[in-house]
């Protein structure tokens, strides 16, 4: 298992709960078993190859990832939020020019490593805690997450329990719920990378 994290824990709580077995079509050959492209599922958007290659790099499943890239834009790597945030994970410009923000493989490489700096800053809580505080401090800010659990910590409340940090019906409630309903979706209806590349492999060429 990679040191990315909790994550991985996480992940495999919304599996046992949620996943729909991904079934795989096969067509025989003589002494061979193959795929063909109508096995592959329609690909999300024009980047998922970039999606992966990141994803993988933090220890994320790709489809987590992109549950993110849908819920900040829709997939559309050029837009530009009236709060200044760019591109498809929506990343502020102060850092960062926006020409660099507008081109996708950079917006996904700089959104990932944040996403795994913000996981390590909130490994402290359990696993799935871990990746809910993650994904509320991306859509609010770290800053507004630490004073959200100092608040809580302040009124008695365990601050490494997101539902005892997130009052009922903060926003970000609805951010982070929305992305893990969707991963869910992801999770029933596409393959991991190493599925997806297992597929590709049998795929004749001829």
């Amino acid at each position: 298992m990679k040191k990315a994290g909790k994550y991985a824990l996480a992940a495999g709580l919304l599996v046992a709960f949620f996943l729909i077995p991904y079934e795989v079509h096969k067509h025989s050959s003589p002494g061979k078993s193959f795929a063909t492209v109508q096995d592959l599922p329609a690909p999300l958007s024009p980047y998922d190859s970039l999606i992966r290659m990141y994803a993988d790099s933090i220890g994320w499943d790709w489809r987590l990832v992109a549950a993110v890239i849908r819920q900040e834009s829709h997939f559309n790597s050029h837009v530009v939020s009236p709060g200044g945030a760019v591109g498809l994970m929506q990343i502020q410009s102060g850092k960062y020019s926006q020409q660099t923000l507008l081109d996708p493989e950079q917006n996904i490489r700089i959104g990932t490593r944040y996403l795994r700096k913000l996981e390590q800053m909130y490994s402290a809580a359990s696993a799935l805690d871990t990746l809910k505080f993650t994904l509320t401090a991306y859509n609010l800010g770290d800053g507004k997450l630490r004073q959200l659990k100092a608040d809580a910590a302040a009124r008695g409340r365990d601050a490494d329990q997101w539902d005892q940090v997130l009052p009922l019906r903060h926003k970000s409630r609805h951010y982070v719920n929305s992305i893990l309903r969707q991963f869910e979706h992801y999770l029933a209806t596409q393959p991991s990378a190493a599925r997806l590349r297992a597929l590709s492999d049998t795929i004749p060429t001829n």
